[in-house]
Parts: structure tokens; sequence; C-alpha cells
């Protein structure tokens, strides 16, 4: 059998020497001069466009999501069991609990498609990034080259339809689209986005627009929202 005339210490002692020396022998990062191919750097840039573009998505909802619950605990027995009684006592309710604020929406999911509704008028340099349509919910993304973006989206109200704020209640401001009573959230340190929501209660629809504009921009985008054929 070989043996050896070192030790395992003298093997780690070695291993440590090399590392050394290597790490010793690699040039400053001053003084590294490397140039990246035109190609390389556009597929850069594509993807930290990317990265950039699900942070700012991220970051404009404060609301956390629309999902669906079971019905809300705490109505009376008659409400629970009533579903006509429910209907026409109430469409939506809006509560604050601690640091939240809650829209819960009431009825029986809509058979219909849903219509196809787009803002009629955005600001200059706005282009749609992002969409997301079913026949209960649509949602669109809107940014410009200024990392300015507009995020609209609506859907059918429905049993257990809950959308969701983190925020101060205290800063909701009641503003109107079309003469239909809408809540305005301004951005604040937990959301760099200002968060308006409206609900079409005839036609029982919610529509929430957040964007980083101004209120008075993103209330002249809410008015213009109007129905587009779905061939144009």
């Amino acid at each position: 059998m070989n043996e050896f005339p070192f030790t395992e210490a003298d093997l780690k002692a070695a291993a440590i020497a090399v590392s050394d020396s290597m790490l010793t022998s690699l040039p400053k990062p001053d003084e590294i001069e490397h140039e990246f191919s035109e190609g390389f750097l556009k597929k850069m840039d594509a993807l930290l466009a990317l990265d950039k573009r699900r942070q700012r998505a991220r970051s404009i909802a404060r609301r956390v999501a629309v999902i669906f619950l079971a019905i809300l605990l705490g109505l009376s027995t008659w409400l629970v069991v009533d579903t006509e009684a429910r209907e026409t006592a109430m469409k939506w309710i809006r509560e604050v609990i601690e640091d939240n604020i809650y829209y819960r929406f009431f009825g029986a999911s809509r058979e219909t498609e849903l219509p196809n509704f787009v803002p009629a008028w955005l600001p200059d340099g706005f282009t749609l990034t992002e969409s997301d349509n079913s026949t209960t919910h649509h949602m669109f993304f809107y940014e410009d080259t200024e990392s300015n973006m507009i995020l609209f989206d609506y859907c059918f109200l429905s049993e257990g339809l809950q959308v969701q704020y983190s925020g101060d209640d205290s800063e909701r401001e009641t503003v109107y689209i079309r003469e239909v009573s809408a809540d305005f959230y301004p951005a604040d340190e937990t959301s760099l986005s200002n968060n308006l929501i409206w609900i079409d209660e005839y036609d029982g629809i919610v529509f929430l627009l957040d964007s980083n504009l101004e209120k008075e921009v993103m209330l002249r985008i809410a008015d213009s929202v109007t129905l587009r054929n779905m061939s144009n």
C-alpha cells in the first residue's frame, strides 16, 4: 500500500495557500477592461426590463387580490339562507379591520360573458404591455418609458368576491365617475400607487384603477372607460 508523506492538515494548508495565491493573482476590479457584445447587452436589457416591470406590477397594486371566499360570516341568518332577500338588501359592503379595507360582494354569479370595457383615453406615451381576460374578469396593464404605469381591471359582482386594500381608511376620498360614487385611496408608505374603485350596481360590475399618476389624470381615465366591440 502506498503511503503519502503528508498529513490531512498539510493538505488543508496547501489548499489554502493555492486559493490565496489564485486570489492574489486576479486583477483588481478597476483593472479589468471588458466589452460585452451588443447581442449580450440587448438580452440583459430585456431581462432587466422584464424584472423591473414585474416589480412595478407588484408594487402598483396595494390591493392584495380579487379573491373568492366563503360567504361572509356575521351576517344575520335570514341573509345567509334567503338568497333573494340578500340580493335585495345588499350587493356589497365595505369593512375596515385594523389596517385593511375590505369590499365584499354578494349575488349569484353571472352566466353571461363580461362586457369588453377599455379606457378610451390614456396619457401620451402609454402602451398596453400585459393583459389577462376571461369570461368573468378582465385586466389591462399599461406603462410608458418614464416608469409610469396604469392597472385597469374589472369583474362581475358575485357571491364571496372580495377586494382588499392595505392602508389608512381615513385617507379615503369620495369622488365621482359619471355621477357614480367612487373611493379614491392616495399612495402612502405601503403603496407606490393611487387606487380607485367604483361599482356599477345596475350591471353588477366592480371597476378598479391603480396608478402612480395624479388623481386628476386617473379620474379622466376612469371617466373615459367605455365599451369596445370585441371585433375591433
